[in-house]
């Protein structure tokens, strides 16, 4: 269901790409890449991954994350989710993989055209597979190929304040383009920015804490030092009816989130 949701600890990611690279999701569902600054277009065909069995694509790689959805018979989707999290410390374990961001997505399950987009932080051996610290990417993955492609990761420092922005940017029936995001607000850092055009509007938000590998967290030093994830100065278009829902996978380590928050759009939580 999200970035890294559906790809096991021995999964690959397809491509790394170049900030304003833009992505077009085919008919077919293959997707071709337009990269930015190149003469370049590469085409991923679309296969198919078996997901028999599977009623979600929540996996145990969502420690906890909440997540809204609108989904009113003239609902065309949300067409903005902006919302600011603070890099936390870095893990005393290495070995684990972490990921933290807000997202819009297609669909709630995997079905074939389902899309997620996501300006991710994360940290461990994730896309290039040599980060010790805190990196940036904007992200775009098909959770029910397996296939993720991502800006070339940035470092930033944990206490730095990172704004994460999905934005539609054009949209009319069956055509919708979308823009992804990602800034360190306290560096006054670049932006990693990738553009994403389907002919599927975005009905579900969320925000997430990610881990990997799949399962419960063998160590509590894996998780940061820090007694809430707090994603903040949330701006969610249009407004929608439905409530923001807490869920989480994983219990132990103090991992926590509120069933249905108080704070409405302005402040999710997830407790550490």
């Amino acid at each position: 269901m999200a970035f890294f949701a559906m790809l096991s600890s021995a999964s690959k990611f397809e491509l790394e790409v170049e900030s304003g690279t833009h992505i077009f999701q085919r008919e077919d569902n293959s997707l071709e890449v337009k990269h930015f600054g190149e003469e370049k277009t590469t085409v991923i065909p679309y296969e198919h991954v078996n997901l028999q069995g599977k009623k979600s694509s929540l996996p145990q790689q969502w420690l906890a994350w909440y997540f809204k959805s609108s989904l009113s018979p003239t609902s065309n989707g949300f067409t903005l989710f902006s919302s600011v999290f603070e890099v936390p410390p870095v893990p005393k374990k290495s070995g684990s993989n972490l990921a933290i961001f807000n997202a819009l997505q297609a669909s709630y399950d995997p079905v074939p055209y389902n899309w997620i987009l996501q300006p991710v932080l994360s940290t461990g051996t994730w896309m290039l597979g040599t980060s010790k610290g805190w990196t940036l990417s904007s992200v775009m993955c098909n959770p029910n190929t397996n296939k993720c492609l991502f800006t070339k990761p940035v470092d930033t420092e944990p206490g730095h304040k990172i704004l994460g922005t999905i934005e539609q940017v054009s949209g009319s029936l069956n055509s919708y383009q979308y823009r992804v995001n990602i800034t360190d607000i306290t560096a006054k850092g670049p932006t990693q920015s990738l553009s994403f055009s389907s002919q599927y509007f975005a009905p579900w938000a969320f925000v997430s804490l990610e881990h990997n590998p799949e399962g419960p967290v063998k160590d509590c030093n894996e998780l940061p030092a820090m007694a809430d994830l707090s994603f903040t100065n949330n701006v969610l278009q249009p407004t929608s009816v439905d409530m923001w829902q807490g869920s989480q996978n994983e219990f132990a380590c103090g991992v926590s989130v509120d069933t249905f928050p108080y704070s409405g759009d302005s402040q999710l939580n997830i407790h550490i």
